[in-house]
């Protein structure tokens, strides 16, 4: 968390992404992982008003999982870092608005997976806006219960332990050499 480079490679991290991470690693006794990232959708999202909306199954994972916090400009305040940690409270994922994705995770593998359900609920919420027709959020009662048959079925455990791991396989059979 000191900003030590541990792998073999040129890149430093950036001053505005490191402080919050850090921030948020340092504040967050459960938390061992973070993302952000900024993909079109997620963007699009972010920039709505309204924010983000759950409309299928998938999404539901994200129920009552999602915090926001407004764009100050670069993160590169000493006190922006605490005030996003401040903000994401217990939740899994933050959406900067006008700006990032943020997700974060017991184990790397929680994280990833809280992120790409998330950016899944981004694009399919671009793609119905993009149909200009009526969107048909699902109801608040729905979307708790089945958010928790989802933490039932996942006993406290970190999300995505399975998901996770076919992903490295993936990756591995993509391009054997990616984790050097």
């Amino acid at each position: 968390m000191d900003g030590n480079i541990l792998s073999s490679n040129d890149l430093k991290p950036g001053p505005a992404g490191f402080g919050f991470h850090r921030a948020v690693l340092r504040l967050k006794d459960s938390v061992n992982a973070t993302l952000h990232l900024h993909p079109m959708e997620g963007v699009a999202v972010a920039a709505l008003e309204d924010g983000l909306m759950i409309v299928d199954q998938t999404a539901c994972a994200l129920y009552n999982q999602v915090a926001y916090h407004g764009f100050e400009g670069l993160a590169e305040e000493a006190e922006e870092g605490p005030a996003i940690a401040a903000v994401l409270g217990d939740k899994f994922a933050m959406i900067m608005s006008n700006h990032w994705l943020m997700t974060v995770g017991r184990t790397v593998g929680e994280a990833f997976v809280y992120m790409e359900r998330l950016i899944d609920a981004c694009k399919l919420q671009t793609t119905l806006m993009a149909t200009g027709g009526k969107i048909r959020e699902l109801p608040e009662d729905l979307k708790r219960h089945t958010w928790e048959q989802m933490f039932v079925r996942h006993s406290n455990q970190p999300m995505g332990g399975l998901d996770f791991k076919m992903y490295m396989r993936l990756a591995y059979k993509l391009d054997p050499g990616f984790a050097r």
